[in-house]
């Protein structure tokens, strides 16, 4: 045992003849889903956003648009209420939201339409309603308005395409 002790330290001190030990290299490919949560901070400059004013303005007119009632959180008539205020600014006109019962709608807009009362100058209705205006004539196509240089423009490509 002693011998074994005094072998193995000379052995030690004397240095390894034995071959080195290889060195195996092996490419493993697991699969497995990892989630990697990372916070980034990116500097940027803030954007300004300038909205041209339209060419002409309708100081002094007034538009009756008649929709379905619900007020400034209701799910037609909200459209309206959310922009109000901005349509006023760069128009210089007054725009009058007139809330009608669904129950009521259809009726008060069609007999305003055939009687020709004018109550209302823009209808935000239900499709059903359409119908009825059409036949009648009551529709005006906005082709000629949207060529018209005094408008603002718009892409009708940007209205989904079962409303325009």
């Amino acid at each position: 045992m002693v011998a074994g002790v005094v072998a193995g330290v000379g052995g030690y001190f004397a240095g390894s003849t034995a071959a080195p030990p290889k060195t195996i290299r092996e490419t493993v490919t697991v699969k497995e889903t990892v989630t990697v949560t990372q916070t980034v901070t990116v500097a940027t400059t803030p954007a300004t956003i300038t909205t041209p004013a339209p060419a002409v303005t309708f100081e002094g007119v007034t538009v009756n648009v008649a929709c379905m009632a619900g007020g400034p959180e209701g799910p037609h008539s909200s459209v309206l209420y959310y922009f109000k205020d901005e349509w006023e600014r760069l128009t210089k006109a007054k725009l009058n939201v007139i809330e009608i019962p669904f129950g009521e709608l259809h009726e008060k807009v069609l007999t305003d339409a055939v009687t020709g009362a004018g109550v209302y100058d823009v209808a935000k209705i239900c499709a059903t309603s359409l119908g009825d205006l059409v036949v009648g004539g009551y529709v005006i196509p906005i082709d000629d308005f949207m060529k018209d240089p005094r408008f603002p423009k718009w892409n009708p490509d940007d209205v989904p395409e079962p409303v325009r």
